[in-house]
């Protein structure tokens, strides 16, 4: 799949959740219904981004890092959205198996945040081939119903109040990746962001449909994303050092907005502290990212 795809993809989901009598519908019965509409109702509203591996491994690093998420509208890229992680973030336990999530959509809606985690058809084939035939029978998008469902299905949903931060420990690790990711998408000198159109064809059915052209934010570390030279804080305690060492990258709370009174997390890249000149105590890997 590549990005350009992510639209038609997006369309395919929502015909599927239109459609009462799919799959997806009809395996998930009446008291999942609700979820389901709202899950529809925030792909219908989404802005698209795919973000590719090496982004990835460093949002999965870095919300290992995260002690609590933040669902805040003012954290989010936008207010709903399709976020594609190429290779995926991780196995989640669905109760029935394993599921490799590849995908997440979310939106606000009565004062949470509503995060669906997504996993991509074509790897749940495999998952189906090891799983019993009661517990495929009863996943929407396993066993029988598989060749009919979307490319992305639904796994599962989450809650968040959008003003009470979620403790480690208190949820899914993979949402802490997700709101990794979130936080650097708001560092561009971090990654290259791309823009992406569907392929002519999409493009012409979106115009008669009279439906604006959506575009797809590619998102890539960039290629110079390395380990600082310089420590950014360097002078400011009138410390002296002997010795240089190199301080791995973390979170940091940031000062921003008028007269530096608000607070965000700043995700701040390894570097490499100390006098120029002095001795490098090697205790710690630097990790060079590339492309």
């Amino acid at each position: 799949m590549l990005p350009r795809d992510l639209p038609k993809l997006r369309d395919q989901v929502l015909r599927n959740l239109d459609d009462r009598t799919s799959p997806i519908n009809s395996l998930a019965g009446p008291d999942n219904q609700p979820a389901l509409d709202i899950l529809a109702l925030h792909l219908s509203q989404a802005e698209f981004y795919w973000v590719k591996a090496d982004m990835v491994a460093l949002a999965v690093a870095a919300g290992e890092q995260l002690l609590e998420t933040d669902w805040d509208i003012t954290v989010r890229p936008s207010a709903a959205g399709l976020i594609y992680f190429q290779d995926g973030i991780g196995m989640r336990d669905s109760g029935l198996g394993p599921l490799p999530i590849d995908a997440a959509v979310w939106g606000s809606i009565a004062g949470r945040c509503h995060v669906w985690l997504m996993v991509d058809r074509r790897r749940l084939t495999k998952v189906a081939q090891v799983l019993p035939d009661a517990a495929a029978r009863a996943m929407p998008g396993v066993g029988e119903a598989l060749e009919r469902t979307p490319p992305l299905v639904p796994v599962t949903a989450l809650w968040r109040p959008l003003d009470e931060p979620t403790l480690r420990g208190d949820t899914d690790p993979l949402m802490f990746t997700l709101n990794a990711a979130w936080l650097l998408m708001q560092q561009p000198t971090l990654f290259d962001r791309a823009q992406e159109r569907p392929e002519r064809s999409q493009r012409q059915a979106y115009v008669r449909a009279g439906r604006p052209v959506p575009e797809v934010s590619v998102m890539d570390l960039r290629r110079a994303y390395a380990p600082q030279d310089r420590d950014p804080d360097a002078g400011g305690d009138g410390r002296t050092y002997r010795n240089r060492w190199v301080v791995s990258g973390h979170w940091r709370n940031q000062a921003y907005g008028p007269e530096h009174s608000q607070r965000r997390r700043q995700w701040i890249p390894s570097y490499v502290k100390g006098p120029d000149g002095a001795p490098l105590l090697v205790t710690e890997k630097v990790n060079v990212w590339r492309r």
